[in-house]
């Protein structure tokens, strides 16, 4: 049963896009820095409860792990809050990546699959609030609980165009958690125009068209997805050919170490609607092309 404050009506969940280029280097490494401290000033006035990175938090790996030193310190400052976050790998975040963004040498299939520096700088033990993986002492896949305005939540992240094995563990997890609004976030899910990407990048295993089918079309209780990877922006609404239900997606990319794009979405529970924005903290600027607002919205309890 959800313990939050029931009399709440509103609060705010926050999905950060590929922050890769601005790990890249130390002169933008404080917009990531930043937004970090941004989400923490706006905490309270804001009722946010969660943020999700959709992935590619890093450019790519090497001897020196400079840009998971430079992810690391900026996590930190959520850690030392006791701030609630979630992150999911995406590609640049494996093996399949080397030094210059390029695709690694070797069997590429089997890099992507190769998360252990990842794993290293952001280990289960960081994450207080998981409550499950699929495999034993890793994070690629996992899921964790919040409660906000009486309602439960479960956010599962997965891993980049997912193995087979991962949508059967994720399907049971969802099952078991039928009173849980489930919020599901992977770095490939949309496309740049907003469609369902049926793709698996080349060398991932299956497309989010697979994923969608597997664990989401017919489970009720998913209501959004979050990605990132390719394009800036975008959305969708999907309803389900055997459930009629809808779930809601949205897509935050935008590759900009100029600035620090921020999706901000407001929950209002019992409108049945969340309002989305990107904000930059650099500047203190909403950007007015960004605004997705999703409505009709049913919640389970």
């Amino acid at each position: 049963m959800a313990s939050s404050d029931p009399t709440e009506t509103q609060f705010t969940f926050i999905a950060v896009p590929d922050t890769q280029q601005e790990n890249s280097s130390d002169s933008r490494t404080t917009m990531f820095l930043g937004r970090m401290n941004w989400i923490l000033a706006n905490r309270a006035a804001l009722n946010i409860k969660f943020m999700v990175q959709n992935g590619d938090l890093v450019d790519w790996d090497d001897a020196t792990h400079t840009h998971y030193i430079r992810a690391d310190a900026g996590l930190d400052v959520l850690d030392a809050a006791g701030f609630p976050y979630a992150l999911c790998i995406g590609n640049h975040d494996t093996a399949a990546v080397q030094y210059g963004g390029s695709a690694a040498p070797g069997n590429v299939n089997q890099n992507l699959r190769n998360t252990s520096t990842f794993n290293t700088y952001f280990p289960v033990s960081r994450f207080t609030n998981i409550q499950g993986v699929y495999e034993t002492g890793k994070v690629d896949n996992a899921y964790r609980y919040f409660t906000a305005c009486g309602l439960n939540f479960l956010v599962m992240n997965l891993e980049f165009c997912p193995r087979s094995g991962v949508y059967s563990w994720a399907d049971a997890v969802i099952k078991a958690h039928l009173h849980h609004n489930v919020i599901i976030f992977s770095h490939y899910i949309l496309e740049s125009d907003g469609s369902v990407s049926g793709s698996n990048a080349g060398y991932g295993d299956t497309s989010a068209q697979t994923m969608y089918n597997s664990i989401i079309r017919d489970n009720t209780n998913v209501k959004f997805t979050f990605s990132g990877h390719v394009g800036n922006g975008a959305s969708r609404t999907s309803t389900s050919s055997t459930t009629g239900h809808k779930t809601y997606h949205l897509l935050d990319c935008w590759h900009d170490y100029n600035s620090n794009p921020t999706r901000v979405c407001t929950f209002n529970i019992p409108a049945g609607t969340v309002n989305t924005q990107v904000f930059d903290p650099k500047s203190s600027t909403w950007r007015s092309d960004t605004i997705v607002n999703f409505s009709g919205i049913t919640w389970v309890r």
